[in-house]
């Protein structure tokens, strides 16, 4: 049994980390509870559109499949 893990900076806006991301974000709501993660909500946190400027996302990978997932933005005060 692997029990190697890698963790990957998400820099490229790739969607199908994002949409990875927010499979398993989402996997943590109740059953039939509205979807409130997405590849497109990841794109505006982390991408230029965001007015509090680029976010960064950070995810924990095994066996091809994220277990972790963790972003940051900025604030503004």
């Amino acid at each position: 049994m692997d029990k190697t893990w890698q963790v990957r900076i998400v820099d490229d806006l790739d969607n199908a980390i994002l949409e990875q991301a927010a499979e398993f974000l989402q996997s943590f709501l109740p059953p039939g509870e509205e979807d409130i993660w997405s590849a497109d909500y990841f794109k505006w946190k982390l991408g230029g559109s965001n007015p509090a400027g680029r976010g960064f996302m950070t995810v924990a990978v095994h066996g091809g499949a994220i277990i972790g997932v963790t972003s940051v933005t900025r604030k503004r005060f």
